[in-house]
């Protein structure tokens, strides 16, 4: 029996998106039928995956270790099953790349009038932008400088600082600051032009309180002698607060109220000549938060309130709510927010829903900059449906996926259960069926069940046993279970269910009956092949019939007085809608076997006769015996005469018991299970004769005269005489 059935290629990759980080590792998977993964292939952007120690594969699973730039894309996984092919894809997206620095300028030291030129260059992701600053204030805004920037193709940004006829006031240290949402990379060195002493103006200085301040004295010039930092008539440092560096840099460790005020930076030369530029300092205060909190067990419909108070920081102070990074306004989503004077902000939920659920953020702004404090508002939230499973059929081999997913806080756990069909049992007061497994994150495989991580029950290559009864239920302790239970049925394709086997014999000119019986789901259609082809019916000749159940249909053939060309190879076809399946049989016609040919008589003796014939080589069923016949000339035949039975292989014997000079009439047949041959030509022999076996008989003497006797007798016993007699012998004496 042959059974075909073809279904569609099952095929997913998953995850089917990620975003991964330069430097980490990716794992792609490719799911399919048990049947179809030695198939597997996988191509990046239609392309086959580059040869490269980083990327292994391992038929179903891709991994790609250290990702680098060029490792992301679209990932295909295509399966081939004889003619037909299927493919699933997966993207691979860069995440955020803090910002690298490619190639850096470098200290220059020259005289005035050149043209000098500056040049960063970076890459990350997203694509940064670079920023220059000369003593850590902006460029100059002369027509002198000259800045440009663009991105290569590769995603390398290049920015430059061309400076034309470069004069002394335009020495100092220069930046390129390189920064993304990821991070920031910054890059400084000097230029030296030859000249006397030189400062820039000092535009107003700002620093936070309780940060570090840091200057650069905007001096230029070279060479210089020194530079010092000044204030209120004081050298600097004169607080262990204070570090100054040679190169004019400026460094207030802790900022504090009184750091507030004026800040002269002079530079010399070794002739003496200095230069001097002063720039006010104005210390800012940032509002600082009072931390608040919510309750741990709030539920819904209950209320909440959180209350932003801001214990210091410089008027005006803005004060804003965000849920989620998103700002909130009064009244909406049924949040309310109410400000307090200058400094307090109240945010109140009467009605605690859902959507509630989030990281409530106030953000407080003055001048000198924002501080933000956030709680997460957790509202305990019962098990509720976002994919509710269903029930499914499918064919047998076929892979099936139960999608269940459902929402709630804290996050639901996930049990998939197969239910038996009876005993009940009685848990929290409902009626449950006893489950016959039970899958879990604890136990999320058994057989081919497995439980998904997104609650999905995937089942591998279904049989008629998996057909039944699942639940999916989730619990994450708020309220009841929620739970749903659903039905798989699997549509079979026809199967056979014959008590014929193999061979099936028949009888020359007797009746042949074929029997079919197949079971599966839908309307199954039945059909008779011979020898390959469709086998047609003949009116009083053969004829079909069926028997139709509830899930299985009797197709009979009836061939009627069977002869030789009704033997063959028999098929019976059953299809449905979900596959169809082949049945075959070897129909044989038995017959007797033909007439053993070319009989001749090889060698006669008086008593016996040698006789050969040519055996039948073929013969169903077998020849078991040959038969010799004999008679004598006179005789008629008789069934079981005088015959010799030998073995169906010999091909010569010699049959005794004969009689001298006796004609014979020969004959012989092969017979199998069925019979004997029909009768083929019968031989005529004489046998050789012998000297007579008995004397003559009925003497008789009659006197006739003195001298002379007349001496009678009859002939021996015919079946003595063995042969044509010659002549007598007559012998006589006198008696005295």
């Amino acid at each position: 029996m042959t059974l075909s059935v073809e279904t569609n290629i099952v095929i997913d990759v998953v995850p089917s998106e990620q975003i991964i980080d330069i430097g980490r590792k990716a794992r792609l998977e490719c799911l399919t039928e048990s049947r179809d993964r030695d198939s597997i292939h996988w191509k990046k952007d239609g392309r086959d995956l580059p040869s490269h120690n980083r990327i292994l594969t391992n038929k179903q699973t891709l991994q790609i270790f250290n990702l680098q730039r060029e490792d992301y894309g679209m990932y295909q996984c295509f399966v081939r099953r004889d003619t037909y092919e299927a493919q699933a894809s997966s993207e691979l997206r860069l995440g955020d790349a803090s910002p690298v620095l490619t190639y850096r300028f470098i200290d220059q030291t020259l005289q005035p009038g050149p043209l000098v030129s500056l040049k960063c260059t970076s890459r990350g992701s997203p694509t940064p932008g670079i920023t220059w600053s000369l003593n850590g204030f902006p460029l100059p805004d002369n027509e002198r400088f000259m800045m440009g920037q663009y991105v290569t193709v590769h995603g390398d940004v290049i920015s430059h600082v061309n400076i034309s006829d470069v004069q002394v006031q335009d020495g100092g240290q220069y930046m390129c600051l390189v920064a993304n949402r990821a991070g920031s990379v910054s890059h400084s060195a000097r230029l030296n032009v030859y000249g006397r002493p030189h400062v820039q103006s000092i535009p107003e200085m700002r620093a936070i309180v309780g940060k570090m301040f840091r200057v650069i004295c905007p001096a230029s010039g070279y060479p210089l002698e020194k530079i010092v930092w000044t204030k209120d008539g004081q050298k600097l440092p004169f607080d262990r607060r204070h570090l100054v560096f040679d190169n004019g840099t400026l460094i207030i460790s802790k900022v504090i109220r009184k750091d507030t005020g004026r800040y002269f930076c002079t530079a010399s030369n070794r002739q003496g000549t200095s230069a001097s530029q002063s720039g006010d300092l104005k210390v800012l205060v940032p509002p600082t938060i009072n931390h608040f909190s919510v309750g741990e067990h709030l539920r819904l419909s209950q209320r909440v309130s959180m209350l932003c108070s801001i214990t210091d920081g410089d008027l005006p102070i803005s004060l804003t709510w965000y849920r989620n990074s998103e700002p909130l306004s009064d009244g909406g989503d049924g949040i309310s927010l109410t400000q307090i004077g200058d400094y307090e902000s109240v945010l109140r939920i009467d009605d605690l829903k859902p959507q509630h659920n989030a990281n409530f953020t106030c953000v407080a702004k003055n001048s000198a900059g924002i501080t933000q404090y956030s709680q997460y508002l957790r509202v305990k939230v019962p098990p509720e449906w976002v994919t509710k499973p269903h029930d499914l059929e499918a064919v047998e081999g076929q892979d099936v996926f139960f999608h269940c997913r459902v929402s709630g806080v804290p996050e639901p756990m996930i049990v998939w259960r197969k239910l038996a069909n009876e005993a009940n049992v009685r848990t929290n007061g409902n009626r449950r069926r006893i489950p016959l497994l039970e899958l879990s994150s604890q136990r999320p495989v058994y057989r081919n069940y497995k439980l998904l991580i997104n609650g999905t029950l995937y089942i591998r290559k279904v049989t008629d046993t998996d057909e039944g009864s699942f639940l999916c239920e989730a619990e994450n302790g708020v309220n009841e279970p929620l739970g749903q239970v659903v039905h798989l049925k699997i549509n079979a394709p026809p199967k056979f269910e014959n008590s014929h086997v193999g061979v099936i014999t028949g009888r020359m000119e007797e009746a042949i009956e074929l029997q079919c019986v197949a079971s599966g789901d839908d309307h199954i259609s039945m059909t008779w092949r011979k020898d390959g082809r469709d086998y047609l019916t003949t009116p009083g000749k053969s004829r079909t019939t069926e028997i139709r159940e509830l899930d299985k249909v009797t197709s009979k053939l009836r061939i009627e007085n069977a002869n030789i060309n009704d033997a063959g190879k028999y098929s019976c076809l059953a299809s449905n809608a979900f596959g169809k399946s082949n049945y075959g049989m070897d129909v044989t016609v038995w017959e007797p076997p033909p007439t053993p040919s070319n009989v001749t008589i090889m060698d006669i003796l008086s008593r016996s006769v040698k006789v050969s014939w040519i055996g039948v080589e073929r013969s169903t069923p077998a020849i078991e015996r040959i038969v010799i016949q004999w008679k004598e000339q006179s005789e008629n035949w008789y069934p079981e005469g005088k015959q010799n039975i030998l073995p169906g292989v010999m091909s010569e014997t010699t049959v005794q018991g004969l009689r001298p000079w006796t004609v014979y009439h020969l004959r012989v047949f092969a017979e199998n299970q069925l019979g004997k041959s029909k009768e083929g030509k019968v031989l005529q022999f004489v046998t050789n004769g012998e000297k007579p076996g008995g004397p003559p008989r009925n003497l008789r003497i009659t006197g006739l005269t003195s001298t002379s006797l007349e001496v009678t007798w009859d002939d021996p016993d015919p079946k003595l005489i063995h042969g044509p007699i010659v002549r007598y012998n007559l012998g006589y004496m006198e008696y005295r």
